[in-house]
């Protein structure tokens, strides 16, 4: 499966967020990548980048290579 379709099929799904290509050096993503904090996938914006939401509301862009689904 295709990034593009992993993003769009997971719309609402709960996700966490990978360190993968140095998104681990970012300090404003660096906690929620080590505590694997979990996010709800909003969609995917014209630029390609996923918006995920905090439980707080707060939202974030992320690659989406970076977003992965919250096993069971």
């Amino acid at each position: 499966m295709k990034t593009y379709d992993f993003i769009i099929r997971n719309i609402g799904s709960k996700v966490y967020i990978t360190g993968t290509g140095d998104l681990a050096i970012n300090s404003s993503l660096r906690k929620f990548i080590f505590n694997k904090t979990v996010f709800t996938l909003l969609k995917l914006t014209k630029g390609g980048m996923a918006v995920l939401c905090d439980e707080k509301g707060k939202e974030y862009l992320v690659p989406p290579k970076n977003v992965r689904e919250v096993g069971n």
